[in-house]
């Protein structure tokens, strides 16, 4: 088990696991040239009851999840960041050689990734962690101020390219479509944004690690005014670019400020969590993925493929809907909650870890506890 000052770092980590795969299945679920036409028929107006209530569940999982998790995910890379580099530096490691070591390895697995299914997001936190590393030792105050030109500039970034990634059918009745999506390989404009969008995200990761924030060092009543008031604000932000969107020729987005304000309030509710006696056996179960986040995340692309593959189960043909999307991420998630703690009871390692510790550290790690 991880030590307690780290309980709340990998238990956001295993909640960001777990929530990024409500917005990642429907990019197993439908192919590249497919998935417009299937964001597009949430633009509709709905005939019946069931597509209402499809599209409701769609458009909340986007005002939720869409690029939260992600930022949320690129906020946990950074905080692991400086836990690992601080942990080298103390013991008279190799730190650059081992880092750069460790994101080499990290940029193939993404490359290898990526030749499997388009929706990778390791390549880009390879590159990422890369660039980010000179500004390791800066203070928090200096980390956060050097975030916040690269999210305005993201954010503009994000507004002037987002409208050449659809076509005409993602537009019904003058609704604009505020899901973002490429593939990162082909159009370099994207590959662009996410590297701004993960650099950005990491440098507060980092910040945010170094005042002990995402560790859960502040009050009680801190992390309760964060999330009582940047969740609803970052909310409030989404829709505004949705409403401006659509009262002006222009495509505003919002969502990336939007996402940083709701992961943070995230992160606090999640830390008032893990002070409770609520739930804590699931908690437990959560943390386990924490730990084992590459995995983790490997395993839904195992798991995904071999569910929608036509080369396996097939279910890409059915073209399922948000329902049983919904119904599917259950599932996957409950597999996740029941074997995941089982390999770590038994290994002091996920198995993707422990490959990629072996790789970058050029010795092979003990693997069973």
């Amino acid at each position: 088990m991880t030590n307690h000052r780290y309980y709340s770092l990998d238990l956001i980590r295993g909640f960001a696991i777990l929530g990024i795969y409500l917005i990642n299945i429907s990019l197993f679920a439908y192919t590249e040239d497919e998935l417009f036409s299937y964001y597009s028929s949430y633009s509709e107006i709905p005939n019946t009851l069931y597509d209402t209530w499809n599209l409701l569940l769609y458009s909340l999982i986007s005002l939720f999840a869409e690029q939260k998790m992600m930022t949320l995910f690129s906020m946990l890379f950074g905080a692991s960041i400086i836990l690992l580099t601080d942990k080298l530096d103390v013991n008279n490691k190799e730190t650059t050689s081992i880092y750069f070591r460790r994101n080499l390895w990290l940029s193939v697995l993404g490359v290898i990734h990526l030749l499997i299914w388009y929706g990778d997001i390791l390549f880009v936190y390879s590159i990422s962690a890369i660039i980010i590393f000179p500004f390791r030792k800066l203070a928090c105050k200096k980390l956060l101020i050097l975030a916040i030109p690269i999210n305005i500039i993201a954010t503009i970034f994000q507004s002037s390219t987002t409208p050449a990634y659809f076509d005409n059918s993602t537009m019904t009745n003058g609704f604009k479509s505020i899901i973002i999506f490429s593939d990162l390989i082909l159009e370099s404009s994207v590959f662009i944004l996410y590297i701004l969008l993960s650099f950005s995200n990491m440098l507060i990761g980092m910040a945010f690690y170094k005042s002990g924030f995402i560790l859960g060092s502040f009050d009680d009543q801190i992390y309760r005014k964060l999330a009582k008031y940047l969740i609803p604000m970052g909310i409030f932000l989404t829709l505004t670019g949705i409403t401006i969107s659509e009262l002006q020729p222009y495509y505003i987005s919002l969502i990336t400020p939007s996402a940083v304000l709701q992961s943070t309030g995230y992160i606090s509710l999640i830390i008032l969590l893990e002070r409770s006696n609520i739930l804590k056996s699931f908690q437990n179960r959560v943390i386990d993925i924490g730990q084992t986040a590459l995995t983790s995340y490997l395993f839904q692309t195992i798991i995904s493929i071999l569910i929608f593959y036509d080369e396996f189960i097939g279910l890409r043909s059915m073209n399922l809907d948000m329902t049983f999307q919904l119904l599917i991420i259950i599932v996957v998630w409950m597999t996740q909650l029941i074997t995941i703690p089982i390999w770590v009871s038994k290994f002091r390692y996920g198995p993707f870890e422990w490959l990629w510790r072996t790789l970058y550290y050029l010795e092979i790690q003990k693997l069973k506890k």
